[in-house]
């Protein structure tokens, strides 16, 4: 490994090591992205409740919904933290 590369890769500790290099240049992007796209997902799963009837496929594709929209939501959250530690 180059010298370079062990710079990179001891600037990179804890959960920064977890990230893609690609990704963790564009990490402030891509937490906004996941958070929209957890809300997207939040829409698509209330309107599922709403609009779906009382049968058990709805509540299932509402919770199938509602699960990736908290998974997404967390991931860009952890993203942004990450990016704004970073910039300090």
């Amino acid at each position: 490994m180059t010298e370079h590369g062990q710079d990179a890769v001891a600037l990179r500790t804890g959960a920064r090591r977890l990230i893609p290099r690609w990704e963790f240049g564009h990490l402030r992007a891509l937490g906004y992205a996941r958070v929209g796209g957890a809300l997207v997902l939040t829409t698509c799963g209330l309107v599922t409740l709403a609009f779906g009837g009382s049968g058990a496929k709805a509540y299932g594709w509402a919770a199938f919904f509602l699960f990736f929209a908290g998974l997404n939501l967390a991931g860009g959250i952890w993203e942004l933290r990450i990016s704004h530690s970073a910039s300090n």
